[in-house]
């Protein structure tokens, strides 16, 4: 999202500023509320994480509880939170939260490794770090170019050479 940003009228409120920010008319104080609401959020997704393909059970705080007992994660989640419509034979996916961003880091990190060494347990769970919508399509679609990069290269016998997403 592109921002844009004239600060060359007044406020109605002596002393006060105004901007225009995407066409519409914003107070100095406003614009910085929206930044500092953006930079709260932005800070606040470093802690969640999106967990796929857990079943579901009448308490899902218990599930991710037994899912870090399975991998080993001695940290509990701060709070957990299923995403979507209830759709039969279709688990919806889950909102992990942490309390520091590492712990979330680190869990998605103990669940790759179980899956790596072949719990049946893990199989099909996976998950990815919370993101907004515009976030996750502009992740998917850097994705699919990074794959076409790498494929390229691979075409032109580079082998060393090899593009990721972080």
């Amino acid at each position: 999202a592109s921002l844009c940003c004239s600060c060359a009228s007044q406020s109605p409120v002596p002393g006060e500023t105004t901007s225009v920010i995407n066409g519409k008319k914003s107070s100095f104080s406003e614009v910085v509320a929206a930044s500092m609401k953006t930079a709260m959020q932005d800070e606040r997704c470093k802690s969640e994480l999106i967990v796929m393909k857990v079943p579901e059970k009448n308490n899902d705080t218990e599930v991710v509880d037994l899912l870090c007992t399975k991998i080993g994660f001695k940290m509990k989640p701060t709070a957990t939170e299923r995403l979507g419509k209830k759709t039969a034979g279709r688990p919806r996916p889950m909102k992990v939260a942490f309390k520091p961003p590492f712990d979330a880091r680190a869990f998605a990190a103990k669940l790759e490794e179980q899956k790596w060494q072949g719990e049946d347990d893990f199989r099909g769970i996976h998950c990815r770090p919370c993101r907004t919508h515009s976030e996750q399509a502009t992740y998917i679609r850097m994705k699919v170019h990074l794959n076409k990069l790498n494929e390229n290269a691979r075409a032109r016998g580079r082998d060393t050479e090899s593009y990721s997403l972080r």
